[in-house]
Protein backbone atom coordinates (compact mmCIF):
# COMPACT_ATOMS: atom_id res chain seq x y z
CA UNK A 1 0.00 0.00 0.00
CA UNK A 2 0.91 3.68 -0.98
CA UNK A 3 2.01 6.05 2.16
CA UNK A 4 -0.86 8.00 3.74
CA UNK A 5 0.16 11.41 3.68
CA UNK A 6 -1.79 14.61 4.43
CA UNK A 7 -3.13 17.19 2.34
CA UNK A 8 -0.94 19.54 4.01
CA UNK A 9 1.95 17.50 3.42
CA UNK A 10 1.36 17.44 -0.19
CA UNK A 11 -0.01 21.12 -0.96
CA UNK A 12 3.30 21.88 -2.70
CA UNK A 13 5.19 20.03 -5.71
CA UNK A 14 7.42 17.77 -4.66
CA UNK A 15 11.21 17.37 -5.26
CA UNK A 16 11.50 14.70 -7.97
CA UNK A 17 13.84 12.98 -9.78
CA UNK A 18 13.96 9.80 -11.95
CA UNK A 19 17.03 7.42 -12.34
CA UNK A 20 17.98 5.66 -15.02
CA UNK A 21 18.92 1.97 -14.60
CA UNK A 22 20.24 1.49 -17.50
CA UNK A 23 23.39 4.09 -17.77
CA UNK A 24 24.49 6.12 -15.53
CA UNK A 25 25.44 9.01 -17.74
CA UNK A 26 22.20 8.96 -19.66
CA UNK A 27 20.78 11.89 -21.25
CA UNK A 28 17.27 9.88 -21.55
CA UNK A 29 14.41 12.63 -20.53
CA UNK A 30 10.94 11.52 -18.84
CA UNK A 31 7.38 12.40 -18.56
CA UNK A 32 5.61 12.42 -15.12
CA UNK A 33 2.04 12.10 -14.76
CA UNK A 34 0.62 12.48 -11.59
CA UNK A 35 -3.45 11.51 -11.46
CA UNK A 36 -6.45 10.53 -8.92
CA UNK A 37 -7.89 7.41 -9.85
CA UNK A 38 -10.82 7.73 -6.91
CA UNK A 39 -11.69 10.99 -8.01
CA UNK A 40 -14.14 12.64 -6.73
CA UNK A 41 -15.61 9.85 -4.81
CA UNK A 42 -13.73 6.24 -4.43
CA UNK A 43 -16.95 4.94 -4.16
CA UNK A 44 -18.02 6.79 -7.60
CA UNK A 45 -15.05 7.73 -9.55
CA UNK A 46 -17.40 9.61 -12.19
CA UNK A 47 -13.93 12.49 -12.92
CA UNK A 48 -11.02 9.40 -12.64
CA UNK A 49 -8.16 10.15 -14.16
CA UNK A 50 -7.97 13.45 -12.14
CA UNK A 51 -4.70 14.56 -13.60
CA UNK A 52 -2.89 16.85 -11.07
CA UNK A 53 0.57 17.74 -12.73
CA UNK A 54 2.09 16.84 -16.13
CA UNK A 55 5.84 17.12 -15.81
CA UNK A 56 7.67 16.83 -19.11
CA UNK A 57 11.48 16.71 -19.86
CA UNK A 58 12.53 15.63 -16.71
CA UNK A 59 16.28 15.11 -16.73
CA UNK A 60 17.46 11.13 -15.70
CA UNK A 61 20.43 10.58 -13.11
CA UNK A 62 20.03 14.37 -11.20
CA UNK A 63 19.58 15.09 -7.43
CA UNK A 64 16.06 15.08 -7.33
CA UNK A 65 14.93 19.13 -7.07
CA UNK A 66 11.35 21.21 -7.17
CA UNK A 67 11.35 22.63 -10.36
CA UNK A 68 13.10 20.51 -12.82
CA UNK A 69 11.72 19.72 -15.77
CA UNK A 70 8.51 21.27 -17.53
CA UNK A 71 5.36 21.79 -16.17
CA UNK A 72 2.60 21.49 -18.90
CA UNK A 73 0.11 21.24 -16.78
CA UNK A 74 0.43 22.85 -13.12
CA UNK A 75 0.71 21.16 -9.92
CA UNK A 76 -2.50 21.07 -7.75
CA UNK A 77 -2.48 19.26 -4.73
CA UNK A 78 -4.43 16.87 -3.44
CA UNK A 79 -7.85 17.66 -1.58
CA UNK A 80 -9.94 14.68 -1.38
CA UNK A 81 -13.79 15.68 -0.74
CA UNK A 82 -14.76 12.15 0.38
CA UNK A 83 -12.41 9.00 1.18
CA UNK A 84 -9.32 8.19 1.43
CA UNK A 85 -8.01 8.81 -2.52
CA UNK A 86 -5.00 6.92 -4.21
CA UNK A 87 -2.49 9.44 -6.14
CA UNK A 88 -0.46 7.29 -8.82
CA UNK A 89 2.82 8.91 -10.22
CA UNK A 90 4.05 7.33 -13.80
CA UNK A 91 6.99 8.19 -15.34
CA UNK A 92 7.40 7.62 -18.87
CA UNK A 93 10.78 7.41 -20.81
CA UNK A 94 10.57 10.15 -23.65
CA UNK A 95 11.51 9.02 -27.09
CA UNK A 96 15.02 10.41 -27.88
CA UNK A 97 14.45 12.00 -30.77
CA UNK A 98 11.66 14.56 -29.18
CA UNK A 99 13.42 17.56 -27.92
CA UNK A 100 11.65 18.90 -26.25
CA UNK A 101 9.32 16.28 -25.59
CA UNK A 102 5.59 18.64 -26.10
CA UNK A 103 5.88 21.63 -28.27
CA UNK A 104 3.49 24.27 -27.53
CA UNK A 105 0.88 23.15 -29.96
CA UNK A 106 0.62 19.97 -27.98
CA UNK A 107 0.71 21.77 -24.81
CA UNK A 108 -2.06 23.89 -25.50
CA UNK A 109 -3.84 20.36 -26.78
CA UNK A 110 -3.44 18.75 -23.20
CA UNK A 111 -4.06 21.99 -21.24
CA UNK A 112 -8.18 22.22 -24.05
CA UNK A 113 -8.44 18.66 -22.73
CA UNK A 114 -8.91 19.73 -18.85
CA UNK A 115 -8.13 17.64 -15.56
CA UNK A 116 -11.11 15.49 -15.55
CA UNK A 117 -11.22 12.16 -16.54
CA UNK A 118 -7.49 12.32 -18.20
CA UNK A 119 -6.21 9.12 -20.01
CA UNK A 120 -2.57 8.39 -18.37
CA UNK A 121 -3.02 5.32 -21.42
CA UNK A 122 -4.11 7.33 -23.98
CA UNK A 123 -1.89 10.32 -23.53
CA UNK A 124 1.03 7.89 -23.56
CA UNK A 125 0.00 5.78 -27.17
CA UNK A 126 -0.58 9.72 -27.99
CA UNK A 127 2.68 10.82 -27.51
CA UNK A 128 4.06 7.38 -28.52
CA UNK A 129 5.67 6.84 -24.71
CA UNK A 130 5.19 3.14 -24.36
CA UNK A 131 4.47 1.35 -20.70
CA UNK A 132 5.50 3.22 -17.79
CA UNK A 133 9.14 2.63 -16.82
CA UNK A 134 8.72 3.51 -13.25
CA UNK A 135 5.41 4.07 -10.67
CA UNK A 136 4.70 5.00 -7.29
CA UNK A 137 1.16 6.31 -5.37
CA UNK A 138 0.45 7.52 -2.18
CA UNK A 139 -2.98 8.22 -0.03
CA UNK A 140 -4.41 11.42 1.61
CA UNK A 141 -7.92 11.33 3.50
CA UNK A 142 -10.59 13.70 3.47
CA UNK A 143 -10.30 16.69 5.86
CA UNK A 144 -12.50 15.88 9.06
CA UNK A 145 -14.23 18.76 10.14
Amino acid sequence: AGHHLSAFDTADPPAIGVVDVTSAHSSARFTVVMMDPDAPDPENPVNAEYLHWLLTDLPANRKPEVGAGVSVVAYTGPAPPVGTHRYVLLAYRQPESAQPFLTPEHQQEVLAQGRKRFSHAAFAAAHGLGAPAAATYFQVAASEG
